[in-house]
């Protein structure tokens, strides 16, 4: 068991084994390890939650690229890894030069490059492993026009726990009862994130990407970075958007 702390707590919480395991399809998992290559840049794709970043990640080939995961997600992610390969940590947190050069040696694809999804949420866990990191070449951050959508969207996965196609426990949103509430926090969750993202990544001139014309205009995140796309691609418009979606957005407004 590891000892780490969880978002909006102040004391450290055990984690079970069932807490530190995550599905085979998350590009986290360690049977997408790339070991023989080692990352010499890192690519950043920084987001906030249900507002696409998924569907860019899985756009690049995992063995070129190298896969593009949430490895600074401290709730399952980190902890998973440093279960599985022994990483060393202090008392269960993790020794931030012993994490990067898991990252640079395992999950580098055949170009050398670390490709890292990254939430507002995982910072704290980014700010203190960035300066060991490969030199950070490219930063791109993903943003929604339609934010009440999205925010819908965060409200029910936080309610059902279906994040990704990857994390489909078979809950059902049609069992989630509407609360504007809920929805309006989700609201400010995300302008917060956002605007935090901004800020943080500021001085390296991040890049835009709009999620609906991305959507739109049949882009492929993967070529534009110069790297091969994956065949995951072809399930990444599996999108979560569903009668119930359009009904809650409705009663919002």
């Amino acid at each position: 068991m590891f000892n780490f702390i969880k978002k909006n707590r102040s004391k450290k919480e055990i984690l079970t084994e069932q807490d530190v395991s995550i599905v085979e399809k998350d590009l986290a998992h360690i049977k997408y390890e790339n070991p023989g290559h080692v990352a010499e840049r890192t690519i950043l794709l920084v987001s906030t939650p249900r507002s696409g970043s998924t569907m860019l990640a899985t756009d690049i080939d995992p063995h070129d690229g190298g896969p593009m995961a949430e490895y600074f997600q401290p709730y399952q992610v980190m902890p998973y890894l440093m279960k599985e390969r022994k990483i060393p940590n202090n008392n269960g947190e993790v020794d931030p030069k012993g994490y990067a050069d898991y990252l640079a040696n395992f999950r580098s694809g055949s170009q050398k490059c670390l490709c890292i999804k990254l939430h507002s949420v995982h910072m704290a866990s980014f700010n203190r492993t960035e300066g060991f990191l490969p030199k950070i070449d490219s930063i791109f951050i993903i943003l929604r026009k339609d934010i009440v959508s999205q925010a819908v969207s965060y409200f029910l996965a936080k309610k059902t726990n279906r994040w990704t196609h990857a994390y489909d426990f078979g809950f059902s949103s049609k069992d989630v009862e509407f609360s504007y509430e809920g929805i309006k926090h989700k609201l400010t969750e995300i302008f917060t994130g956002l605007n935090y993202n901004l800020a943080r990544f500021n001085e390296y001139n991040p890049k835009i990407i709009n999620y609906e014309n991305y959507v739109s205009g049949g882009d492929s995140f993967a070529e534009f970075l110069g790297l091969k796309k994956s065949q995951l691609a072809e399930v990444r418009t599996q999108k979560q958007s569903n009668s119930v979606n359009i009904r809650f957005k409705k009663k919002n407004n």
